[in-house]
């Protein structure tokens, strides 16, 4: 199993910039003061803006990671982004395994 590092941290190509770069959060910013606002901030960015937020698999899981852990919250944000369905099933990833099922 590949780690999961911090958003921060990921090399991301020039046409897919992570999210929360446009939010001016790294992975050196959090610590216990500002965890909350940073999920806060997270969550409002998926709500205000989901088209960029249509995330492979490797990079829903570094979206999500907050204080060392996959955060829950943020993870149940995402749901709300329309990535339409398979079989009747809503896709969570547009690539890699997805909670249809299938591997997009």
């Amino acid at each position: 199993m590949v780690p999961i590092e911090p958003a921060g941290e990921i090399s991301w190509g020039a046409d897919k910039p992570p999210c929360c770069y446009g939010m001016g959060i790294t992975g050196n910013q959090h610590d216990e003061d500002c965890i909350v606002g940073i999920r806060e901030g997270k969550i409002r960015h998926i709500k205000e803006h989901p088209e960029q937020h249509r995330h492979t698999f490797d990079a829903l899981q570094a979206c999500c990671y907050l204080k060392g852990a996959i955060d829950l919250a943020t993870m149940e944000a995402h749901s709300s982004v329309n990535l339409g369905t398979n079989g009747g099933v809503r896709c969570d990833v547009v690539e890699g395994p997805c909670a249809c099922g299938a591997w997009h």
